[in-house]
């Protein structure tokens, strides 16, 4: 390629300074991401793989060549002068016209680059044309009306044949059950599943109902599992969303930070009004995108037997919570436009003031903490006199809770700051804290606090957690001055932000205190702690030819039986997506393999080599258990459908349901889930039952950690044993630490010395080394080249690994000699690479 066909993004900014050009000034530095570059490959028959944005790679070199070829570009993306339209300019948004210009540089240059022909449904393959007036393009390059445009594609969920699913179920209730309960179990499943029997029956009114719905399953997953349960949201079934903490100078930088935040989210919004959120996929199949739009304006109202949801898409405002005082902010301005973040930030000052003035406000968001028929009961006294507020709560698009007082007010104390936003984000730090700031009720709760701590708390009966994880990412990153999908905010007058008062709240008083009581002996009893575990990450274990989330639950499962010394029943959501309003099936970690493992692993006559091969075993095991459900073959949402048909029809609840295996085997003492984000974020919940244990499992990258790396992140949730002073978690944190080790030293050393011995044995591995440790003998019988160059050898073979430092002290190497010797590696510089790693393999193994 010529000389002068290098500086493609330069002189694309540089005729951006041009007068008639000045749309597409705003939107440079968006430009000089997103230029297309050629790849030097060849050979390609398509010229899609031809263009891709640019990523720093060497072999991809600018496609712009001059000044001409950039008046026709330029031109053309901004409608200047076509054959279609000559002389006309057309005004859109900036992200409009970059897109355009990406499209417009393949189009113009193809002829020039002696390329394949090209033409927009080559860019962009899915969409086809689209009149660049009436079409939005996101930053994702996904034109309007195409987020739901899948939909029609969407699989039913089928009734899985009874057979299997009873074959696949016998085999993860036997590690529950003694050798007689095994026995007594078989003969019931066998019964249930006979030929003709009760379970056929209820297998055929199943398929049945399964014929009239694209999901038989969803509207009593909604109500069984949410709005149908009487306990409190909090805790039990509201998770939290905790984000990077912000350093704030003052209020003026809390609320400068909130109006961010709030047009982050209208941005996604907007992105949702004009469907250009681009359709997810699992393979070749199109994943379900209704739970996006779930998620705004929806509220869970009490009900007297069982709740129900109110949708309000379409609703133009928020509400701001300061000081327990309600405020109803508008959104957008008379004309329908999206109000600009100073805009927001004065709505929010005037709020602040006012609330500051009038005073702390009655703790009427307490009643939401409280269980279902408790909050039914008072939100049917408050009701009256009160319609105008709770009908202005009910229809926001989302509460915005802006928590002014310094942290822990309650007695519970937190070891670090992620630890205590996390608390904060599940209940509010309790009801001496912030919870009577929020409504637990609405699906977003964005909270903003006066210390930096910043979050989410979300009613869980919409959506799972991976799609609000979308919507945070995607506000996190217009906050931080990433590229917005609308254009700039231009709102003129709007309404001023209305003070929601509470009348006669006297006749609510005694609930209110009945709330505040429960939630403090809930959030008190409530144990969280954050654990970062930086030895290894994904990588390593995926090298291993591993998966690192079945590496993850197999931990937890050998955690959980050194603990309690029996198997725990695991709760792993896996999604199913791909089905029409599918949500979750229950991946159970808990089998046959992880007990073996862990048994083996706490076996000293155990080799290590039988340790390493049950290790591969649970994992392996795991796996395919895995994407067996997320493929819509799993069996708990059957039996469970089962059982829900027989209700339903006013038959009798069969007889293997009250089965132990079926008691025990759903009785979760482990509830995990791996909710991984874009940015510094995470997933934090409770557990689900008393003596229970929930876990977020994230294996996180360099992408998504601000000082680089490739580690495990775990949050634990537990409660407090009552005759216990310490915390079940710290025992349960240390537990994963050793248990991190005890798998590193399976994956890393064990595998490695049932290799036969060098011949000389200069330094050697011990028969066990998790109880003898190796060591360098302290005369080597080396000379000087040698000794440098083995040094060198090691050094770079433990260089490779993620943990150096900790290998030399798991395995008491003499760390001060090993770095005295060091100093020798000056006379062994003309080794090559090559040369270095295979004298380092023969040495070592």
């Amino acid at each position: 390629m010529d000389p002068d066909k290098r500086s493609a993004t330069q002189m694309l900014i540089n005729k951006c300074s041009s007068p008639c050009l000045d749309l597409i000034r705003p939107n440079q530095i968006f430009l000089q991401r997103h230029i297309l570059f050629l790849d030097g490959k060849s050979g390609r028959r398509s010229g899609e793989g031809y263009y891709r944005p640019f990523r720093g790679r060497k072999s991809l070199m600018p496609l712009l060549s001059n000044v001409s070829v950039m008046d026709v570009i330029m031109k053309r993306s901004i409608g200047l002068s076509t054959s279609s339209q000559k002389n006309k300019c057309v005004k859109v948004s900036p992200h409009v016209i970059s897109y355009e210009i990406m499209a417009q540089i393949g189009l113009t240059l193809s002829p020039i680059m002696r390329l394949p022909r090209l033409s927009r449904s080559t860019l962009f393959p899915r969409h086809g044309r689209w009149p660049l007036q009436s079409r939005y393009l996101t930053a994702y390059g996904t034109p309007e009306g195409t987020s739901l445009s899948r939909q029609k594609d969407l699989k039913k969920w089928p009734v899985a044949p009874l057979a299997q699913t009873l074959s696949r179920y016998q085999k993860t209730i036997r590690p529950f059950l003694s050798q007689d309960e095994w026995t007594t179990s078989q003969r019931t499943v066998a019964q249930f599943g006979q030929p003709g029997g009760y379970g056929e029956r209820l297998q055929a009114l199943l398929e049945a109902k399964a014929q009239t719905t694209n999901n038989w399953f969803a509207d009593w997953w909604l109500d069984c599992a949410y709005l149908g349960s009487r306990g409190t949201v909090v805790v039990w079934s509201s998770p939290g969303f905790v984000w990077p903490e912000q350093q704030f100078a003052g209020e003026t930088d809390q609320l400068e930070y909130a109006a961010k935040v709030v047009a982050g989210l209208l941005d996604f919004k907007l992105m949702l009004d004009k469907q250009c959120l681009p359709v997810e996929m699992m393979g070749q199949d199109p994943m379900d995108m209704e739970q996006y739009y779930m998620v705004y304006g929806t509220t869970r109202m009490p009900g007297k037997t069982k709740d129900y949801l109110s949708l309000n898409p379409n609703s133009k405002h928020m509400v701001v919570i300061h000081h327990n005082n309600f405020y109803r902010v508008s959104l957008y301005d008379d004309e329908g436009h999206l109000l600009s973040e100073p805009q927001i930030f004065g709505s929010l000052l005037h709020c602040v003031k006012d609330s500051r003035e009038k005073g702390r406000g009655p703790a009427v968001g307490l009643l939401t903490s409280d269980n279902r028929d408790n909050w039914f009961q008072a939100y049917e006294k408050l009701l009256p006199g009160n319609e105008n507020t709770l009908k202005a709560i009910e229809t926001s698009l989302f509460t915005l809770n802006l928590d002014q007082e310094p942290s822990n007010q309650n007695g519970n104390t937190y070891p670090d700051q992620k630890t205590k936003t996390a608390a904060q984000a599940i209940h509010g730090l309790g009801p001496n804290g912030h919870a009577a700031n929020r409504w637990f009720d609405k699906t977003m709760q964005v909270f903003i606090g006066s210390d930096g701590s910043c979050g989410m708390c979300y009613e869980h009966s919409t959506a799972e957690g991976v799609a609000l994880m979308t919507v945070i990412d995607h506000t996190l990153r217009c906050v931080n001055g990433g590229t917005k999908f609308g254009p700039p905010s231009k709102g003129n007058r709007f309404d001023c932000p209305e003070f929601l008062p509470f009348r006669d709240v006297d006749q609510v008083r005694d609930n209110i205190t009945l709330a505040h009581n429960n939630l403090y002996s809930l959030s008190e009893d409530l144990d969280l702690r954050a654990m970062h575990f930086k030895g290894f990450g994904k990588s390593f274990i995926k090298r291993q030819k591993f998966s690192p989330d079945s590496f993850m639950q197999m931990a937890l499962q050998y955690a959980f039986y050194r603990l309690h010394k029996t198997p725990g029943g695991q709760y792993e959501s896996g999604g199913l997506r791909i089905f029409h309003r599918g949500r979750t099936d229950i991946i159970r970690s808990c089998s046959v393999e992880s007990v073996r493992f862990a048994q083996d692993m706490l076996n000293n006559s155990v080799s290590t080599q039988n340790k390493f091969q049950s290790m591969a075993n649970a994992l392996k095991g795991h796996s395919n258990f895995a994407k067996m459900v997320v493929s819509g073959n799993g069996f708990d949402r059957h039996l469970l459908g089962l059982k829900l048909i027989a209700l339903e029809h006013g038959l009798e609840v069969p007889e293997i349901f009250n089965d132990p295996g079926y008691k025990r085997s759903t009785y979760h003492r482990i509830s995990s889930s791996q909710v991984s984000a874009k940015s510094e974020s995470f997933l934090a919940f409770g557990p689900l039952v008393m003596n229970g244990y929930g876990c977020l499992c994230v294996a996180l990258t360099n992408q998504s950690l601000s000082d680089g790396g490739d580690t495990f992140f775990f949050f634990l949730g537990t409660f407090l044993a009552s005759t216990s002073s310490s915390s079940l978690v710290s025992s349960v944190e240390i537990l994963y630490e050793d248990t991190f080790l005890a798998l590193l030293r399976l994956l890393f050393v064990l595998p490695l010395v049932t290799r036969p011995p060098p011949p000389p044995p200069r330094c050697c591995f011990p028969a066990d080394p998790r109880d003898e440790g190796f060591s360098f003998s302290s005369e080597p019988s080396l000379d000087s080249s040698e000794l440098s160059e083995t040094l060198v050898a090691l050094t770079l073979f433990l260089g490779c690994l993620p943990l150096p430092g900790l290998l030399l002290t798991e395995f008491d190497v003499d760390l001060e000699s090993f770095l005295r010797l060091l100093l020798l590696l000056g006379s062994s510089g003309s080794l090559s690479e090559s040369t270095i790693a295979k004298r380092s393999m023969n040495f070592f193994f």
